[in-house]
């Protein structure tokens, strides 16, 4: 669903809430992805983080990844410096198992391993990110085993508008961003834009040569609204973006210096249309999207040269309706039914050779079946059930559900969630059917059309509680997973002659715990601190003995303290990031079999500072990795060390236009 802050979806929620109280850690928040319609943050079922607009300027991050390290329960992992390719894991899972919705569109990448890629995500023209983590298969169906990530960009609410930045430094950087809008009585319009360019650093140990990366984002979304029951609403977006990388020396198994280029052109499409009906206790909802990318590798070193096509088609219906009963526990219920159909499609074009023929046209059709239930009873509990079911036209249909139960206290600010929920991923178009020779080297990886869809059952105890009329949140969460049937996407023989993908014997279990806390101390300090302990462990595709899994550390941890001065025309904010030690895999000639090695732990620090020196007129700095750590997120990638910056943005809304 193509969701939006629509009137009608949240006349709906007040009329089928209306006795919920304000609750602890923000709850009166509407969020949009923890429900298949609005709800407030106190009644989510789930454990949700949302960054907002002005933390996203506080931070003065160019790309959003730098915002996700402060989340807990997601470890972020990047090949390397700005440019490189990005991963964010949720609760030790998958990045192919968390779903990334951007204005309500599927953002996942069928043409990888259907991850979403962080890496080309700038901070600029970004509203709001809900964070919704633990299993929600029910709601989103598959990749959404882990959770989901909802990106909503800006809609700005003047009359008219237009905003412009710029910036440079270090490693040849610059770029600038910008948005123009109108918004009516009835209607709003935005345009964003996005520009990015570096000449970057060496990513690989050896060599000189630096590894460059640009960046061009459009967004334009919109929306009107002729009648109060009536509202329609789009979104298109165009990112053009080229890499610059290192290729994996087959001689030592990790990156050289190589002159590889990948080309990314990616385009989302989405229409939306909700109306209502009988005072606004039904709603119906329509949406249809599309998303289309097209990757190009070239690396002349390797003689490797490949191209992959991917696009989504999706239709989606659904229904809501809203009654009470005040005799009867004086609970407010709220029902939704729903049908969803997407199609994907995959294609890849590179030479043949006398390894095989990588050449392949794929597709997949999904039909979800939907349902979901919603009881606000007795004041102070809420009960949330949904279900789904996958009807897939290559592998089994596939069943999911989600339970939780909410007790809210009123009078201590506390708020106690208990929640069950079972997931499911499917295989990848590359991990069944995809191609690689393996360049002048390596092995031949060749898909396994035989692949199982990915299972999950996880629960949860969340904990939430304010303190100091609210200027004082602590959210603190238990969960527990466990995932049959996991996918490993790259397994040598015992030649090292081809590599496949395999589903793992046994079950791979996941525990941990997510802790964060927020203080607005007065109208000049606020800090936030976030915690996470995790125990992720997956099979060894040999031995099928447990080990911890790659790329997500058993300790992580994030701070930031932020000062208003000014009259709040200037901000200061410092932010340190902690990430422990962690496993990862190297794969080493001749036979490229899995040897684990360990990746040290780092501690990044970072100042980011504005002042507004005329109404409409701001000056912007940023320090990175102020220690000028030497770390590697993903074993053999070099991250690029210090960097400054410094900016200058210009907002017209001070004018009063």
């Amino acid at each position: 669903m193509n969701f939006r802050y629509a009137p009608l979806a949240l006349a709906l929620v007040q009329c089928s809430l209306s006795a919920a109280p304000t609750a602890s850690g923000g709850g009166d928040d509407i969020v949009v992805t923890a429900s298949r319609m609005p709800v407030t943050l106190a009644e989510a079922g789930s454990s949700v983080t949302v960054v907002t607009h002005e933390e996203i300027e506080q931070r003065g991050a160019t790309f959003l990844t730098d915002l996700l390290r402060d989340v807990p329960g997601l470890a972020v992992s990047r090949s390397g410096g700005v440019g490189r390719y990005a991963q964010v894991r949720m609760r030790g899972a998958e990045a192919n198992q968390v779903l990334v919705l951007i204005d309500g569109v599927k953002a996942n990448d069928p043409t990888r391993d259907d991850a979403f890629d962080f890496t080309h995500l700038l901070a600029s023209n970004i509203e709001r990110v809900e964070i919704v983590r633990g299993p929600q298969s029910a709601l989103w169906g598959s990749e959404a085993l882990a959770g989901v990530i909802n990106i909503v960009t800006a809609q700005r609410k003047e009359p008219w508008h237009a905003d412009v930045a710029v910036e440079g430094g270090s490693f040849d950087t610059y770029g600038f961003n910008g948005s123009v809008g109108h918004a009516g009585t009835n209607h709003h319009v935005n345009l964003g834009v996005g520009y990015y360019d570096t000449g970057g650093a060496n990513i690989s140990r050896t060599g000189p040569e630096r590894d460059g990366y640009r960046n061009t984002t459009l967004n334009l979304k919109g929306d009107w609204s002729p009648i109060d029951a009536l509202r329609a609403d789009f979104t298109a977006r165009v990112l053009d973006a080229k890499t610059e990388y290192d290729s994996t020396d087959f001689t030592t198994g990790i990156p050289g210096d190589t002159p590889g280029m990948t080309h990314l052109l990616q385009s989302f499409l989405g229409g939306h249309v909700q109306w209502g009906s009988f005072d606004e206790h039904w709603v119906q909802d329509l949406s249809v999207n599309w998303s289309g990318v097209r990757n190009r590798d070239t690396d002349p070193a390797i003689f490797d040269q490949r191209r992959t096509y991917g696009n989504r088609y999706g239709v989606s219906y659904q229904s809501t309706f809203a009654f009470a009963t005040p005799g009867l526990l004086d609970a407010h219920h709220t029902f939704t039914a729903g049908l969803d159909y997407e199609r994907r499609d995959f294609r890849q074009r590179a030479p043949a050779s006398i390894f095989g023929d990588p050449n392949q046209d794929r597709e997949l059709d999904v039909l979800g079946y939907v349902g979901e239930y919603r009881m606000r009873f007795l004041t102070s509990w809420l009960f949330a059930a949904s279900a789904r079911y996958d009807d897939n036209s290559d592998f089994a249909d596939i069943g999911t559900y989600r339970l939780s139960l909410t007790r809210d206290f009123k009078a201590t600010g506390t708020s106690v969630t208990v929640a069950y929920a079972t997931g499911q991923k499917a295989p990848t178009f590359y991990d069944r059917f995809g191609f690689s020779s393996g360049g002048s080297f390596g092995p031949v990886f060749i898909g396994n059309a035989s692949l199982k869809p990915e299972r999950s059952q996880g629960y949860e105890v969340h904990l939430s509680q304010s303190l100091l009329a609210e200027r004082v949140r602590l959210n603190a969460t238990w969960f527990r997973e466990r995932l049959e049937d996991e996918i490993n996407g790259y397994v040598a023989d015992a030649t090292g002659a081809t590599a496949t993908a395999i589903n793992l014997r046994g079950t791979s279990p996941r525990e941990g715990v997510e802790l964060e806390g927020e203080a607005h101390l007065d109208t000049h300090w606020s800090l936030h601190a976030a915690y996470t302990y995790l125990d992720s462990q997956s099979r060894n595709a040999t031995t099928s003995l447990l080990q911890h899994a790659v790329r997500r550390p058993r300790h992580s941890a994030s701070g930031s303290v932020n000062y208003a001065f000014d009259g709040k025309r200037g901000n200061v904010d410092v932010h340190v990031t902690h990430t422990g030690d962690q496993a990862d895999d190297f794969f080493p000639p001749p036979f490229f079999a899995a040897q684990r090695v360990t990746l040290a732990d780092y501690t990044l620090v970072g100042v980011s500072a504005s002042w507004k020196v005329l109404p409409h007129v701001s000056v912007l700095g940023r320090l990175d990795d102020l220690v000028d750590q030497r770390y590697e997120e993903v074993y053999g990638y070099r991250s690029e060390g210090f960097g400054a910056f410094l900016g200058v943005r210009f907002d017209t809304s001070a004018l009063g236009l």
